[in-house]
């Protein structure tokens, strides 16, 4: 019975299986799913094809480079030679390593599932990086402590970045799409980055003034507005929409952002956007200047009839506003200081700032990108720590930034009062001074180009004198190396020495010519007739008094070899050693007085004064009552106090 009812099913099996095999429904079914996942699977095969290819011919380079230096090292040949192709060597290594690292990456980092969902890096992306990786050296000297993509896709930007950052970096990428976050997540590991991944909406759930570094490609296609507002997100097609589609102009996204910018942005952080040719950048960056920062285009790129541009945002010191203001001081006292018309500045967190500037830097001139001020640190070319400048919109003028102090003044602003009565004023510089300190430390023994020893970590934005300073400036205090594209200078001390010493005689001159009194009693030098002054004295005054102006954008030794060349001496004054003589012979032709004398002459100089010697009264003792009065009536004022004479 068993057997029979074994060998029936056996049977029906067969019966089934020949059923379906004969079914003409399967040819069709299987045609349908080989169709929907082809294009997947030849553009996955062409991407694996394409990282092989590159990655062979790289190793190739570097297996002929390696022989290349293995015969080098046999031959013994000159050192030139051998740093030349390890230099080779270096650069071919780090582009084995980039490839590797991307396109290997990508490889691996979507499977069959996420790649339907998430867009792949393309053209902007590695825009974006290229612009990243230029701006490296001032990212880390910005020392970012977080770091935020919006909208990372496959992760290859916030990765990248990730591990060119020191560990103190904090890196986070967002992104609406989950198959994006699992995307991201992959390739970050993969890459043996950290990268923290958040699902969420734009900017919403970060704490203020907390990100340092934002990165952002944006969807900037020009669409329907419908598109840009699709909820869907459960389809292939709903997923990648949310990616490219930007509404009507295709800045619908980038408007969503704005309003959260000035809140979530810490004071020194820098945003980096990618905007389509539609999208108007240049009127982008208007709309950032008006919301309080400063910003240029970076980088830009034609790409298969697109136009791309890397908008650089960063959060301005002072925005200045529209108009100008009537701005009224008030002194200690309650005394009003003279109605003055100067710019009002703002803080993009809402303080406002007074300063006077000059009318020079508020001019935009065509074709400039940016059309605000920048306020940048350098290194003071003296104390050799960070000061404040100015520079212009295009970039070609810098003015040095200093602030007046003076406690218990407040200002008068239209119908507000600011409580913060300090003044900013600018005041020209000229650029050579806070260059010489490169200068010196780089070329004192070997040229160097401009863009090779104007670098620093702690200040990265000295390579912007590169557009203020002429190579005619340069050659004043330094001698030109080579000639066409590259160009060396080295540091010259006698060109250093003549051109200090000029700005001293200019500096005196111009003091003169204001007549402003520098020698010995500057008090009373209204008083003091002009015959009465030796005039070889007086020029000298002038040149020590212009000496120490200029000493204090120099160095200490720069300022001793320059006092010497001045010829200045440090002398004891000539007026205090005619006091001192006068003194010592009015004691020898007085004598020396008696005690008696001494006791008169100093109960004569205290009398009727506060210093006259009190007599001592007895101290009353208080009584337990009279205590606790004393304790209680603490801190507080006797009522006849508010009666006194004013």
């Amino acid at each position: 019975m068993d057997r029979d009812d074994s060998e029936s099913t056996t049977s029906l099996e067969e019966e089934n299986t020949e059923n379906f095999c004969d079914n003409p429904t399967r040819d069709t079914l299987a045609e349908g799913l080989m169709g929907l996942f082809k294009p997947a699977i030849d553009q996955l095969d062409d991407k694996v094809r394409t990282t092989r290819v590159s990655q062979l011919e790289l190793k190739e380079q570097l297996d002929r480079l390696h022989e290349e230096l293995k015969k080098i090292q046999e031959s013994q040949k000159t050192p030139p030679e051998l740093d030349a192709y390890v230099k080779k060597l270096i650069n071919v290594k780090h582009k084995v390593t980039v490839v590797t690292n991307v396109l290997q990456g990508a490889q691996d980092r979507l499977n069959r599932l996420h790649q339907q969902f998430v867009y792949e890096a393309a053209e902007d992306s590695f825009l974006l990086l290229d612009a990243l990786e230029e701006d490296l050296i001032q990212i880390r000297a910005q020392k970012p402590i977080l770091c935020v993509e919006i909208g990372s896709g496959s992760g290859v930007i916030i990765t990248a970045l990730a591990k060119s950052l020191s560990s103190s970096a904090h890196c986070i990428a967002i992104d609406i799409n989950q198959h994006a976050c699992k995307a991201t997540k992959r390739t970050s590991q993969a890459n043996g980055a950290t990268v923290d991944v958040i699902a969420m909406d734009l900017l919403s759930s970060f704490r203020a003034n907390s990100i340092d570094l934002l990165i952002f490609n944006p969807p900037y296609v020009p669409t329907e507005e419908n598109e840009a507002e699709s909820e869907d997100q459960a389809t292939f097609a709903g997923c990648l929409a949310k990616s490219w589609a930007g509404g009507v102009d295709g800045c619908a996204t980038v408007r969503r952002l704005l309003p959260s910018l000035g809140e979530k942005l810490s004071q020194s952080a820098a945003f980096y956007l990618l905007l389509l040719r539609e999208n108007k950048p240049r009127e982008m960056l208007k709309t950032f200047h008006e919301m309080g920062f400063t910003g240029s285009i970076v980088k830009e790129r034609r790409i298969r009839g697109e136009y791309l541009y890397i908008l650089k945002i960063k959060a301005r010191m002072f925005e200045m506003c529209v108009k100008m203001s009537k701005v009224r001081g008030t002194k200690k006292g309650g005394k009003k200081d003279g109605a003055e018309t100067c710019e009002v500045f703002t803080r993009a967190k809402g303080e406002t700032r007074i300063c006077f500037l000059d009318k020079t830097l508020l001019e935009v001139k065509e074709g400039c990108e940016s059309n605000g001020l920048d306020v940048i640190t350098l290194k003071n070319p003296s104390s050799l720590k960070g000061s404040n400048y100015i520079v212009s919109a295009d970039g070609k003028l810098i003015r040095e930034l200093l602030q007046f102090c003076q406690p218990h003044r407040c200002w008068f602003v239209d119908e507000s009062i600011e409580a913060d009565g300090n003044i900013y004023m600018t005041t020209p510089i000229d650029p050579l001074f806070l260059i010489l300190p490169y200068l010196v430390d780089a070329c004192s023994e070997m040229a160097s180009p401009m863009d090779s020893f104007l670098v620093d970590q702690d200040f990265p934005d000295i390579f912007r004198l590169q557009k203020i300073l002429t190579e005619k400036q340069l050659l004043r205090v330094a001698d030109q190396k080579g000639k066409g594209v590259v160009k060396g200078f080295k540091y010259n001390e006698t060109k250093t020495m003549d051109w200090l010493s000029q700005k001293c005689h200019k500096v005196a001159k111009v003091l003169k010519e204001k007549k402003i009194f520098v020698g010995q009693g500057a008090v009373s030098a209204t008083f003091v007739s002009p015959d009465a002054v030796d005039e070889t004295e007086d020029e000298m005054n002038y040149l020590t008094y212009a000496f120490t102006i200029v000493s204090d954008y120099i160095s200490q030794d720069l300022s001793s070899s320059l006092k010497t060349k001045l010829g200045i001496e440090d002398k004891v004054t000539a007026s205090s050693v005619k006091r001192k003589s006068s003194k010592t012979l009015q004691d020898t032709a007085a004598g020396k007085k008696s005690k008696t004398d001494i006791k008169d002459s100093k109960e004569n100089v205290f009398a009727d004064s506060d210093l006259a010697p009190q007599e001592k009264t007895p101290e009353v003792k208080l009584s337990t009552k009279d205590k606790a009065r004393a304790k209680a009536a603490s801190g507080t004022k006797n009522i006849m106090s508010f009666f006194k004479k004013k």
